[in-house]
């Protein structure tokens, strides 16, 4: 995740049955949500996660037991709660 960019704000878990750290966050630059994951802390997967004009706000993230990925986040545009699934 060596990226420039502006956050406004993250979600972090560490999760100890896949060893993974997991990261949403909301890239301010472009208003977007991402997703990011990584086993040993130096190199990072990252996806994203949401699309478009002010989303992904305030990302509240959880990863199940199976290793699915869950975020809740504020769509600014849209002025609504959201909900983003991933593998």
């Amino acid at each position: 995740m060596n990226e420039t960019r502006q956050d406004q704000s993250r979600s972090v878990v560490l999760d100890g049955i896949f060893l993974s750290c997991n990261v949403a966050y909301h890239n301010g630059t472009n208003g977007d949500l991402w997703y990011g994951t990584s086993t040993d802390g130096v190199a990072w997967a990252t996806a994203l996660a949401a699309g478009g004009a002010d989303v992904g706000e305030f990302p509240s993230l959880v990863v199940t037991p199976a290793g699915a990925v869950r975020v809740s986040h504020y769509d600014r545009h849209n002025t609504a709660l959201k909900y983003s699934t991933g593998p």
